[in-house]
């Protein structure tokens, strides 16, 4: 009798609920503040430092859309190409500027949330 129990107790409970690890793939967030770039020199000479000299040289320039999963404390947590610019060196090179970047934290409300955000990181000559 008392197996019986624990089982009606455990169906009473409901199932157990999941937990998603939304930093394993992008996915959508909601959030009401986007997170905003803190250092935006920094990324700006990570930009110039990164750029393939010989396609610099060369004035192949291309955009490539990154997707950064920021913490809740804003933190950079994982990138990945979204949207190759055809050129593989600008997209390594596009990843070695994303580790740069900082974030203030998104908000869900007046809640830090963890996100996924995409953005472009454009090389071009001048």
């Amino acid at each position: 009798m008392g197996e019986g129990r624990r089982d009606s107790a455990a169906m009473e409970a409901g199932p157990a609920k999941e937990e998603t690890d939304i930093s394993a793939a992008p996915t959508f967030t909601p959030y009401t503040v986007r997170p905003g770039l803190k250092n935006e020199r920094e990324v700006q000479r990570a930009l110039e430092r990164e750029y393939p000299p010989l396609l610099r040289d060369a004035g192949i320039g291309g955009t490539v859309r990154v997707h950064f999963f920021i913490t809740e404390e804003g933190m950079v947590q994982d990138t990945r190409i979204d949207q190759s610019s055809g050129h593989s060196a600008l997209d390594e090179a596009a990843l070695r500027v994303a580790d740069v970047f900082e974030f203030t934290p998104a908000l869900n409300r007046d809640k830090k949330v963890p996100v996924w955000i995409s953005l472009s990181i454009t090389f071009t000559t001048t």
